[in-house]
Order: C-alpha cells, then structure tokens, then sequence
C-alpha cells in the first residue's frame, strides 16, 4: 500500500500523527516481515517495537519523502 507524500512530508516536519498514521497502514506487513526474521511473536512485537521507535527518531532526516516508500517494501 502506497502513502501518499502529503502524510510523509507531515511525518518528517514532526507531525506524530502523521507517523502512526503511516505505521497503522502497515502494522501488518511490518508484523509479518518481523516474524520471518526472528521466529518468535514476542521477538517480532519488541523488534518492531524497537524499529519504530528509532524511526520516530530519525524521520526528520529524510531528505526525499518518495524514499519512505522504499523502505516499507
């Protein structure tokens, strides 16, 4: 599912709605993508957890909002 680059630009100017707008549209995906890679629901849950929470962090240094979408894929 595509964003579309009005609700990313929002994300990186600090708008925390904005971001958990973004991460609900693919809370799912990330769930499943975290799974494959640790095995372990509880793992997955605190991986995602972890991940978002750096995200949150660092969304205000992405320079082209077009790239969001290639790093949700």
């Amino acid at each position: 599912m595509k964003h579309d680059l009005h609700t990313v630009k929002r994300a990186i100017n600090g708008d925390a709605s904005a971001f958990e707008e973004l991460l609900f549209k693919e809370e799912k995906m990330l769930y499943y993508k975290a799974l494959s890679y640790v095995g372990k629901k509880e793992d997955a849950l605190d991986a995602i957890q972890e991940t978002t929470y750096n995200a949150f962090l660092g969304i205000g240094q992405l320079r082209n909002p077009e790239y969001f979408f290639n790093l949700v894929v």
